[in-house]
């Protein structure tokens, strides 16, 4: 259970300051308020432990911003990773040299359809192109033929690696529906990816492992497969049982056929032959189709009544229409279509009346795929944690550690082994927020050189973030002070100590649900010979972590609030009170549909969620600005620095004159512009001059004259400097969700963080 703020209200006494709209928050009647989604979304979700790593926080995924406010997000622990594939996007490093391609799914027949089979709708689906009937096929095969099987393919990429325990495959089982949703495909072969190249090293295409091969056919009018798994052994499966192929819901117009997924490279610590754990890291889904019936999917019968039923379907189950002629010893043999161009009907029609034989009536074959749905552990908490302001490190230098988070098999951290007396080898990953885990994988990427890319031994070890000791950390590069700066646990089981003979290259460790934000990692070798052996590799390609739950804690920043005049200089205002509107956020099961929803509900009723909300306050700023005037002539600029004040001067009158020109109604000189009895009282100042709670209402005619003739320019930076410390949390005063800011008063320059 969690929190969720809708708005925030800051009252002060801004009489003289400027009514304003920033891009994170809006100055209205005395007060600066927070209360939009377009407001929320310019805040910023910054590391609190190096306050030089932020992100915005429209592009965080701890937090969700929406016109019901700002909330943390449910990290889940089982989902069908396929649904969110469109969402990622990455450089191939494999197949196009690093450019930017999009999760999604592809096919070589029928493209447009194919993102269908990934939109959680089973009223949507792919097939292959095929012609509009069976006589049109004369005209054109389109893929709908034995030698354009081929182009049956249908490729998903996920957009990242995941740790999946299988793969389902949905399609129409071609029964109990009305109107006609399709046909299971006969046969089809499911192949998966980590996205390793072929030919292995080099090589610039993608190496796809073979999952299983099913084929279906209908017998006692029921769908029946076989299934051959990866690990080599066939399975035979009645639909009605509780195997990989069943019905899909209680009417049976859909099966699903699942695959377990088993490790697609080397996991076999105890060295008896079997992986150690179940399922795999998968990025890419294939499916190929090896067999259909075309346009004889079942037979209907001959004569009329078989022509009856045949043409009582809907026009795409219609199927082959076969011609018959009757030989002189009375037997019946299908007329085929002649090279030469006649067709099989123009032949049967040449014949004699006697001779043309009962015509034979069959179904086609609809192959649909409904769902391709990939069974992963969960979101992964370790994926590019820099776009929630995290962060990694190397000591030393030299590897790079985010290589290795950033959702992708073929790009790696290359950890030398640790060695206590050389400065390299352990690296460290911060999550940028407090995690529920209870799982951990390594990938380590397979090379052709010292341990095939395998870690030696491992070394992992995890913190919450409790520190032993004071640290003070500006970027990353301090990171070396984690090691001795946090409390640690060790997360390695005992047999996974040594990995000199198994060279195992993917590690799962699973404990008990735990906090996590911090991981330290070394390549160590338990015998020593080779610490500190520049060449002595390991390669890991991903680290990945799961669990489920909300982050522990999330910090979300105002940017400095600013308190200026009317010409933009900073003025000192009290800020009294502070008032906020906010709910817990309740996740529900529903025990019908088993699907998970929240819910929002009164605060008062949830003693135990916390809404934390603190200021710090400020008078000081440091800058490096320097001011330019800048003229344009003949589209050249000329730039000559000169003074703040010939700056702000400058900002004033374009001020001015823009807001002259953006009246709809422009004033006139002498003339009372807003009919109350006065003239050219209320001149563009920005100022009430007149007292009516009017702004700049009556003024003179501006002439051009008055347009600025250069331009104001700057160039630096404005840092906001000695801030008081944190206030302690707000908590509601009198049963209200208000408080008095404690913050030191009156001050220029105001923030405010939330968790």
């Amino acid at each position: 259970m969690r929190n969720t703020l809708t708005g925030l209200l800051i009252s002060a006494a801004l009489i003289g300051a400027a009514g304003a709209q920033t891009d994170a928050y809006r100055i209205l009647n005395n007060s600066i308020r927070v209360d939009r989604a377009s407001l929320w979304q310019n805040w910023e979700f910054q590391n609190d432990r190096v306050n030089s790593l932020k992100r915005p926080l429209s592009t965080v995924d701890v937090m969700r911003v929406s016109e019901e406010g700002v909330q943390p997000t449910f990290f889940r622990r089982r989902l069908n990773a396929a649904l969110e594939a469109e969402r990622f996007s990455y450089p191939d490093l494999v197949r196009a040299n690093g450019a930017i391609i999009n999760g999604g799914a592809a096919a070589l027949s029928n493209n447009a359809l194919a993102r269908q089979v990934i939109d959680d709708d089973l009223s949507t689906y792919w097939e292959p192109v095929a012609p509009a009937s069976y006589e049109a096929r004369l005209r054109d095969t389109r893929d709908f033929s034995i030698d354009n099987l081929r182009n049956w393919e249908l490729t998903v990429d996920l957009g990242r690696l995941v740790y999946a325990d299988s793969i389902t495959v949905v399609f129409p089982s071609g029964q109990n529906s009305a109107p006609f949703l399709g046909n299971p495909a006969k046969a089809f072969a499911l192949w998966a990816s980590m996205g390793e190249r072929f030919p292995f090293p080099l090589g610039t295409n993608l190496k796809f492992t073979l999952i299983g091969q099913l084929a279906t056919q209908e017998a006692a009018g029921k769908p029946v497969a076989v299934q051959q798994n990866n690990d080599g052994t066939n399975v035979s499966i009645d639909a009605a049982g509780t195997s990989s192929l069943a019905p899909l819901d209680p009417e049976g117009r859909y099966l699903q056929a699942t695959f377990r997924l088993l490790p697609l490279d080397q996991v076999d610590f105890d060295q008896d032959g079997r992986p150690d754990i179940a399922g795999s890291p998968v990025q890419y889904v294939k499916l190929t189709f090896t067999d259909s019936d075309l346009w004889r999917k079942t037979f209907i019968g001959a004569g009329d009544t078989a022509r009856a039923v045949y043409e009582s379907l809907p026009p795409v189950q219609r199927g082959a229409l076969v011609y018959q002629r009757q030989t002189a010893g009375g037997f019946l043999v299908e007329i085929g279509d002649d090279p030469q161009g006649l067709t099989a009907r123009e032949r049967y029609l040449s014949l004699p009346p006697e001779k043309q034989g009962p015509l034979l009536y069959y179904t086609r074959e609809v192959p649909r795929v409904a769902e391709v749905q990939v069974w992963a552990k969960g979101d992964n908490y370790a994926l590019r944690p820099e776009q929630r302001a995290g962060a990694s490190f190397e000591n030393g230098g030299l590897g790079a550690p985010d290589k290795a988070t950033d959702g992708l098999y073929d790009s790696e951290w290359q950890a030398n082994t640790w060695s206590p007396i050389y400065l390299k080898g352990t690296a460290w990953w911060d999550l940028g927020a407090v995690f529920w885990v209870d799982n951990l994988f390594l990938i380590a990427k397979r090379i052709n050189q010292s341990h095939q890319g395998a870690f030696l031994g491992h070394f992992i070890l995890v913190s919450d973030g409790t520190l032993l000791k004071p640290i003070t950390m500006e970027s990353r590069e301090d990171f070396p002070q984690l090691e001795n700066g946090l409390e640690w646990d060790n997360v390695v089981s005992e047999n996974h100590l040594d990995n000199h003979t198994p060279t195992a290259r993917i590690v799962n460790e699973n404990f008990p649900l735990r906090q996590i934000r911090y991981i330290m990692m070394r390549d160590i070798d338990i015998t020593g010979s080779l610490s500190g052996r520049y060449g002595s590799l390991a390669t890991l390609g991903e680290l990945q972590l799961y669990g489920e739950g909300y982050p522990v804690s999330v910090w979300t920043y105002s940017p400095p609030i600013a308190l200026t005049d009317s010409k933009g200089n900073f003025i000192r205002k009290t800020l009294p009170r502070l008032s906020w509107e906010g709910e817990a956020i309740v996740r529900q099961t529903d025990p019908l549909t088993g699907r998970t929803e929240e819910m929002a509900e009164p605060l008062e009723n949830h003693p135990e969620v916390r809404l934390q909300i603190q200021t710090r306050t400020s008078d000081q700023t440091d800058s490096t600005f320097k001011y330019y005037e800048v003229v344009t002539i003949d589209g050249n600029e000329e730039r000559t620095e000169f003074t703040k004040e010939l700056y702000d001067d400058l900002v004033y009158r374009w001020k001015v004159w823009d807001t002259w020109t953006g009246l709809k109604t422009p004033h006139e000189s002498n003339k009372d512009d807003d009919g109350d009895g006065s003239v050219d009282e209320d001149e563009i100042d920005f100022v009430d001059n007149d007292g009516d709670k009017k702004i700049d209402e009556d003024g003179k005619k501006l002439g051009k004259g008055r347009q600025p003739k250069s331009d104001p320019a700057r160039e630096g930076s404005l840092a906001f400097v000695g801030w008081s410390n944190w206030s302690e949390s707000y908590l509601p005063t009198a049963g209200r969700s208000e408080a008095l800011i404690t913050s030191p008063n009156p001050r220029k320059f105001l923030q405010i963080r939330v968790n």
